[in-house]
């Protein structure tokens, strides 16, 4: 593979380098390519613990508000079930398929993808079924809410 470097910009041809190696830079030694570092088993377990801590963060409570003496906390599905009984049926199905069914699914299929190459017997079915979820990760989510303060506002007042 053609790399090039980030230093000095000259392009440089290494070829796949071996477990715990590094390429340097021809003209300035900078590193170009590291393999040290780089572990399925330290991929999964990434993986496998993102996923296992999706079902307690999806339970607990999201914030906890004690002002003079009153208390109040939030749940994400409590706070989409509001949304839906206020009639915010898009915010609530995108809410609900971003925050809750997308970061399961993803995370589910990514551990199931690493564990299987763990493991010896690759699935490539659910290999590119991650790769599409990936794609359509809820990085815009927060903006989708931004978009519908003006409206609420407007309302409140």
């Amino acid at each position: 593979m053609t790399i090039a470097c980030p230093d000095c910009g000259a392009l440089q041809h290494v070829p796949p380098l071996p477990r715990r190696a590094k390429a340097a830079c021809r003209l300035c030694q900078a590193d170009l390519e590291k393999t040290s570092g780089r572990s399925i088993t330290a991929a999964l377990a990434c993986s496998l613990g993102t996923f296992l801590l999706l079902f307690p963060s999806n339970i607990a409570p999201l914030i906890r508000v004690d002002p003079f003496g009153m208390h109040a906390e939030n749940v994400i599905g409590v706070g989409i079930e509001r949304l839906w009984n206020h009639k915010w049926l898009l915010i609530s199905g995108a809410s609900t398929v971003l925050v809750i069914a997308i970061p399961f699914v993803r995370f589910g299929l990514l551990s199931a993808v690493l564990g299987s190459l763990r493991l010896g017997c690759p699935l490539a079915v659910l290999s590119s079924g991650v790769t599409r979820i990936r794609s359509s990760a809820p990085a815009g989510a927060p903006f989708l809410g931004l978009a519908m303060l003006p409206k609420r506002v407007k309302g409140a007042w």
